[in-house]
């Protein structure tokens, strides 16, 4: 399910105009993607980073579900700039994926929201299995997909003109029934967030050209894409019989 939005609340806007601030003084060279996970930024954007989180689009996610909750899954939270036509491992962010591999977990649907600090009018994101439902986030602007279920890629439209590096915040929520035991809950979390931190430092050496690490990495997610496909299609026809 993608749920999308634009923050409007005053303070959600102030902080997200801090961030930004923050981020327009960083020198950050263009040609590959920038990552830093909230845990390493300084105290105030991390309290900035706070304010957003904690505000409208938790209750969103919240509200999506009868009877679940939505708890925020920190230590997977980054600010990220996009970089179009990146070598290695930069690649397959523009190629079909999903993000994570625990979609067969019960009871379990963490969401990676997308906010944008300063969008780009000539990058989309493109969730090919939600109805081909495709967008380019402006400021303040959000998206929020499931982390193991929505696959996705982002691409440049050539017809348009926006050279703005796409600085965007990534949220992730566990979204969850109020039955299920705080243990289960911590349990998934740990999952989810050991595994990105993994991932992202596998990203981060292979940001090269013909990267033999880059090279697996993209064909690893074609390849898991592909067969995430396949398992939902017959899911689908299953449950159709």
């Amino acid at each position: 399910m993608i749920v999308s939005g634009i923050l409007i609340q005053q303070k959600e806007v102030v902080a997200i105009n801090m961030i930004r601030k923050y981020m327009a003084e960083i020198d950050i060279k263009s040609s590959k993607t920038f990552h830093e996970f909230e845990t390493n930024l300084p105290a105030y954007i991390q309290n900035h980073i706070n304010v957003i989180k904690m505000g409208t689009i938790k209750k969103r996610l919240s509200s999506i579900y009868m009877n679940h909750e939505s708890c925020p899954i920190t230590e997977m939270n980054e600010l990220y700039i996009s970089a179009i036509g990146g070598d290695g491992s930069d690649k397959v962010f523009e190629a079909e994926h999903v993000d994570g591999p625990f979609f067969f977990l019960p009871f379990c649907n963490v969401y990676r929201c997308i906010v944008a600090i300063k969008g780009n009018k000539s990058i989309f994101t493109c969730f090919p299995k939600s109805e081909c439902f495709t967008s380019a986030i402006s400021d303040n602007e959000f998206i929020a997909f499931d982390y193991n279920r929505d696959p996705h890629f982002i691409f440049d439209c050539s017809d348009i003109q926006d050279y703005t590096k796409r600085v965007v915040l990534k949220l992730h929520y566990i979204v969850y029934p109020s039955f299920l035991p705080k243990t289960i809950v911590s349990i998934y979390k740990i999952l989810h967030y050991r595994y990105n931190s993994m991932m992202r430092k596998l990203f981060l050496k292979s940001q090269i050209k013909k990267s033999i690490i880059g090279s697996c990495i993209n064909y690893g997610t074609v390849i898991f894409c592909n067969f995430y496909n396949i398992y939902n299609d017959v899911k689908k026809k299953f449950f159709k019989l």
